[in-house]
């Protein structure tokens, strides 16, 4: 018998999904979850329905966002980076320092 496919520990999986930006800004895969997005960036989401920063910011606006906009909510700048009809792919994140209310 032989196994196919790569085999990849917890460990490696955080490490790629948050890449560091020279803006200071994080380039988040949006299948990342809640936990490791809050130990990240040292805040606290809500709890809700959803597991994942992609569900997050579908309970926040309800709809699949474009690439390019932009989500505020508390400290958070969450700005679409990649997207498609059907899901978000990557989120840029950046803490403003400041609580902001929900905006798109």
């Amino acid at each position: 018998e032989e196994i196919v496919g790569e085999i990849r520990d917890e460990n490696e999986a955080d490490e790629t999904a948050f890449a560091e930006l020279p803006d200071g800004s994080v380039l988040v895969d949006s299948r990342v979850e809640i936990e490791k997005l809050e130990a990240r960036f040292g805040i606290t989401i809500p709890e809700g329905k959803y597991e994942t920063l992609s569900g997050f910011i579908l309970h926040l606006i309800r709809k699949i966002p474009l690439t390019g906009d932009i989500i505020r909510h508390g400290e958070l700048e969450m700005i679409i980076a990649s997207a498609d009809e059907r899901s978000i792919k990557k989120v840029k994140i950046r803490t403003t320092g400041e609580t902001a209310p929900l905006k798109l």
